[in-house]
């Protein structure tokens, strides 16, 4: 299933379809839709406000736990913590989940990020999460337990968070010691020269990563350093665009 909004309303420098209570008729229905679709495999809003809490967590939550979802994608739904902490309870629910997908869902509390990284780490399949555009950069309490979260999987995405060289120190110590993580986007971030040393180094001791993306970062990379990306037996891609 998917809904995709985005053409009436600017949220967040975001189109955005906005939330109108005589439309929540539409909302439950599409609620009760959802109930016992125990076939779902895919899930996906984007650029869509939902109906304030408990709407998301009362509603869509509990139908969504007995599906066979393979993907789930909030984009832009203006996520509140009542929705965080739903989300995370309805990963731990499905056993099948492969890929979570929250861009542009601002994180503001460690509580939310306490729930999902908690629901991320103790998943048994998930593989693959995007919090690209999601505030990182505001709070490295955040951004560190989103990454503990994350120790066991193969993709993330965190471009777009504005990452400054703290932020960046943090994701380098992650990367140096993941031993699963195949795919990592780190695009429209800031690299400072530091930044780009310590993360030669990270990808130098990092096993397992195959793609690596640094696009619209701005970094100027030294020919010793491209040359030692690009001979790199391990990495199959890397974005500099």
């Amino acid at each position: 299933i998917i809904l995709a909004g985005g053409s009436r309303f600017l949220w967040r420098g975001h189109q955005q379809t906005p939330f109108h209570e005589e439309i929540r008729g539409h909302w439950e229905q599409f609620a009760e839709v959802l109930r016992g679709n125990d076939q779902l495999e895919g899930f996906e809003i984007y650029d869509i406000h939902l109906p304030p809490a408990p709407f998301f967590t009362g509603k869509i939550v509990p139908n969504l736990q007995k599906s066979s979802l393979l993907r789930l994608d909030l984009v832009n739904c203006n996520l509140g913590s009542s929705e965080f902490q739903g989300d995370a309870q309805l990963v731990k629910k499905i056993p099948n989940l492969i890929s979570l997908g929250l861009p542009r869902s601002k994180i503001k509390e460690a509580d939310e990020a306490r729930a999902l990284s908690s629901a991320i780490s103790k998943h048994k399949v998930l593989s693959f999460v995007d919090l690209s555009q999601c505030g990182l950069r505001e709070s490295d309490e955040i951004l560190s337990l989103l990454l503990k979260g994350g120790k066991k999987l193969n993709g993330l995405d965190l471009s777009g968070n504005g990452f400054g060289p703290k932020s960046l120190a943090l994701i380098a110590n992650f990367l140096s010691t993941h031993k699963t993580i195949t795919i990592l986007n780190l695009g429209n971030n800031s690299f400072d020269d530091e930044s780009v040393k310590t993360f030669k180094n990270a990808v130098g001791k990092n096993k397992t990563l195959e793609e690596l993306s640094l696009a619209s970062t701005n970094i100027t990379l030294s020919t010793k350093t491209q040359r030692s990306l690009l001979l790199n037996d391990k990495l199959l891609h890397v974005d500099l665009s």
